[in-house]
């Protein structure tokens, strides 16, 4: 890589093959529905489909992660940049680090919340 900007196209095209096979199981979880209409009355296909569509909603949250750290390599490849530029003023670079920083922690309470729900839900759910 010649530069800070190679690297951070190869992230963002990272990240957007990480999209798009997010996408692809969301087609599939489409498609999974649309099967589960015509099986409805089988509990040995309900059953495959049922499992089907787990792997794909585990495997589509797995793939978030990775964009997650994906975007995370991004964002320090972007301060490393920022923080070498020297038109850029150290206050200028204080504001910008602020910013980031804000914006993560706002996301990862998002995610925090977001998982505890999920574990509240499937704790309900084994209790039928």
């Amino acid at each position: 890589m010649d530069n800070i900007q190679d690297l951070e196209n190869q992230l963002l095209a990272q990240i957007k093959n990480l999209l798009s096979q997010i996408n692809s199981n969301i087609l599939q979880l489409e498609s999974l529905n649309a099967y589960e209409k015509n099986f409805n009355e089988n509990p040995y296909y309900l059953y495959n489909y049922q499992m089907q569509e787990i792997n794909n909603l585990i495997n589509s949250m797995k793939l978030l992660i990775g964009v997650l750290e994906s975007i995370k390599d991004y964002i320090t490849l972007y301060y490393k940049e920022i923080s070498k530029n020297p038109y850029i003023t150290p206050s200028i670079k204080i504001e910008i680090l602020g910013q980031i920083n804000n914006g993560i922690k706002e996301v990862k309470s998002l995610i925090d919340r977001l998982f505890i729900e999920i574990e509240i839900l499937t704790n309900n759910l084994q209790r039928f």
